[in-house]
């Protein structure tokens, strides 16, 4: 939370214009964190250029870093509970 404080006054703002229910009264931590990742996304995607590798560092931050091949367990394929597990 604290690399997102200077967009703080914007997050606020944000919030205060939502019209629909998103906030998890059982989770709130986590609705929070999620609600500021996808605010700094749209607010990166807003000033930075397209295509620049800067860019690209800033995203892996929230989305995460898909440079490896995924490699699934195979028994998620066929065990329903690992599956579910997974």
């Amino acid at each position: 939370m604290r690399r997102y404080e200077a967009q703080a006054s914007e997050l606020l703002q944000a919030m205060e214009v939502m019209r629909v229910p998103w906030l998890d009264m059982e989770d709130r931590l986590r609705s929070i964190d999620g609600f500021v990742k996808l605010q700094n996304i749209g607010h990166t995607l807003r000033t930075m250029p397209p295509f620049d590798s800067r860019l690209t560092s800033v995203l892996r931050i929230d989305l995460g870093d898909w440079h490896e091949k995924l490699r699934w367990p195979s028994e998620i394929f066929t065990d329903p509970q690992a599956r579910s597990s997974f």
